[in-house]
């Protein structure tokens, strides 16, 4: 349900576009055109906490276990637990967003994959986006 003062409309020729309009009184507000397949997306990225830091760091190069583990964390200071971490890895090798290679023995590295690669350019051209809004607006 859409919170008060946003009201959103589904055109009749495109389900898969929204309008929002966000108003603060009777008389309107400003109008957003939403690409819904893209709004998914966003969602399908920013599911889980670790995914986007794990796959842009994985996306600059290939890393070890104990590197990840020492470099991922939020915005807080908080690093990223073994446990979860585990849970990450797999998860990400499952949905082929990595791939996990033995190098040597004892010597894995997690690599990105074509796939993960999209959505990091993703992440960095909505990034750009709002970077370029903050700089138009001084």
């Amino acid at each position: 349900m859409p919170r008060a003062g946003v009201s959103v409309a589904f055109p009749s020729v495109n389900p898969d576009l929204a309008w929002w309009r966000a108003s603060s009184g009777a008389h309107g507000g400003a109008v957003i055109r939403l690409n819904l397949d893209l709004l998914r997306e966003l969602v399908e990225i920013f599911r889980y906490r670790w995914d986007p830091i794990i796959l842009v760091l994985l996306a600059e190069r290939p890393r070890r276990r104990r590197e990840l583990t020492q470099e991922v964390c939020d915005s807080r200071g908080e690093h990223i637990s073994d446990g979860v971490l585990s849970d990450v890895l797999n998860r990400l090798q499952d949905e082929g967003l990595i791939t996990k290679e033995n190098i040597r023995a004892n010597h894995v590295v997690y690599r990105a994959t074509p796939a993960a690669l999209s959505r990091v350019e993703r992440l960095r051209r909505i990034s750009d986006f709002g970077t370029d809004d903050e700089a138009t607006d001084d």
